[in-house]
């Protein structure tokens, strides 16, 4: 019997996975975007880095899907290493110049 199994279970992990598909709504929360960006992104030519791919669930523009393994490539093909993303709070810039000196009042 666990040859059986075994032989099951290197046939389901031969089966192609599923792709899921998220709405806008979900994207926008996932990027950390608007939705109107979201959107504007469907709007691009395919030659654009910034264009993402969708799906057409229904004749309306609010059944566009976006599959997980679009949004992943999006995601490594706009991928920015060089950003710097402070951890802390700066504090306060340094002046550029001495301040006047204050006339004592003698």
């Amino acid at each position: 019997m666990p040859a059986f199994q075994e032989q099951m279970q290197a046939w389901l992990e031969a089966q192609p996975q599923p792709d899921p598909q998220y709405t806008v709504l979900q994207v926008a929360e996932i990027l950390n975007l608007d939705e109107s960006t979201i959107r504007n992104y469907f709007t691009l030519p395919a030659t654009h880095p910034l264009a993402l791919p969708w799906v057409p669930c229904t004749d309306s523009a609010k059944g566009r899907r976006v599959l997980l393994s679009d949004l992943t490539a999006w995601q490594q093909r706009n991928r920015r290493t060089n950003q710097v993303i402070p951890l802390t709070e700066d504090k306060r810039p340094a002046r550029r110049g001495a301040l006047p000196k204050r006339r004592s009042a003698v």
